[in-house]
């Protein structure tokens, strides 16, 4: 039998039609494109995935002396905070440095490195209903005998607030006298300043961001930053602006919209020329947040885009350590966390990378 290209008998399935073929392919593309993820970003690396610390949020991590060390933080809804403390070296081996700490409001605080010693400030003594926040300031110079600095400082008793080391002063601002607390009524938008934690100088009552707690501040290009952030209750406040300044007294607001979800309890550090934005609890898909963002100028905001990153986590610590950026514990949506991640990048990595910012751009709006 001859073949004829008009041959009724190759529409009867033998060959799919044009449709079906354009169909397929778009689909295919289509599947394609949802699903591509670029992945050239150096890897997170899990240094321990289960520490000797138990597991636990918002703990205070800092770098002493050469070392990293943990402390306090909580690993119940109702219970009291723990009041431990836990030194290491290298972020495998972790020292415990003590169980019973001298201070109680070991949840929620504030802590830095300044002068040579360890700060820690505020808190709270037990979360749930049991609400007793303080305005104590604690310093250690070598991560395990406490000194009390002050049991009254001048600033209201407060939790959820951020303290960094700025132009050789502590620096505290915001918080929240309460939480939950509904409309954020119970809110700072105050900046105090101390050089020695007893002796503090109000600088800003009224700050032009709005009042808020579990923000997160960063020291970056010479200037104080602070992102996100609100208040927590049923229906929780989730801000996304950010604000910058030289002095405490003038503020600049960088953008009134991060690309980056709004959120509280994230995690941020100043790390290889970047901000960098971690973590934290936002409102979809409701509960802690795997996404990691990157910026030079706090304006224009990245994705990191690793095959291997953080698992989901709000209320998780960060440090700047050994060359590298670290993330510690927080809360996943079922349970608390004891795992320690790292990440090591040169300076000029993002010039080096080979996803070019237009891709990068298309994933962040995929997100």
């Amino acid at each position: 039998m001859t073949w004829r290209p008009n041959d009724q008998r190759l529409h009867r399935g033998s060959f799919p039609t044009r449709r079906a073929v354009l169909g397929g392919v778009a689909v295919a593309a289509t599947t394609f494109a949802l699903s591509y993820r670029p992945s050239p970003d150096p890897d997170w690396t899990a240094v321990e995935l289960s520490a000797k610390w138990s597991s636990r949020d918002s703990a205070a991590l800092l770098s002493h002396n050469n070392r990293l060390w943990l402390y306090g933080g909580i690993n119940s809804k109702e219970g009291p905070p723990l009041r431990d403390g836990w030194s290491s070296a290298d972020g495998i081996h972790w020292r415990h440095e003590f169980d019973d700490a001298p201070w109680v409001h070991a949840s929620q605080g504030m802590s830095g490195v300044h002068d040579g010693r360890i700060w820690l400030l505020g808190g709270v003594t037990q979360s749930g209903k049991d609400f007793r926040p303080a305005n104590q300031v604690w310093s250690s110079a070598d991560g395990a005998v406490w000194k009390l600095v002050t049991d009254n400082a001048a600033w209201e008793p407060r939790i959820g607030a951020t303290v960094v080391e700025f132009k050789q002063k502590l620096w505290l601002m915001g918080g929240t006298a309460r939480s939950p607390d509904p409309d954020g009524l119970a809110s700072f938008n105050d900046v105090w300043i101390s050089k020695d934690g007893v002796e503090w100088v109000k600088v800003n009552a009224a700050a032009p961001w709005a009042p808020r707690a579990f923000h997160a501040s960063v020291v970056h290009d010479g200037k104080m930053w602070i992102m996100g952030g609100g208040y927590w209750a049923k229906q929780p406040g989730l801000f996304g602006d950010i604000w910058n300044t030289e002095d405490g007294i003038t503020w600049q607001r960088v953008t009134s919209k991060a690309a980056w979800p709004e959120r509280i309890w994230s995690t941020a550090s100043s790390y290889a020329g970047m901000i960098w934005v971690m973590g934290g609890f936002i409102e979809k898909p409701r509960g802690g947040a795997k996404d990691i963002w990157f910026s030079r100028n706090g304006q224009d905001w990245q994705l990191y885009l690793p095959f291997r990153s953080l698992p989901p986590r709000h209320a998780p610590a960060s440090i700047v350590f050994a060359d590298a950026l670290w993330v510690v514990g927080g809360s996943s949506d079922t349970d608390f966390l004891h795992d320690v991640w790292s990440l090591k990048l040169s300076e000029g990595w993002i010039d080096d990378s080979p996803i070019p910012p237009w891709l990068r751009n298309i994933y962040k709006s995929w997100h």
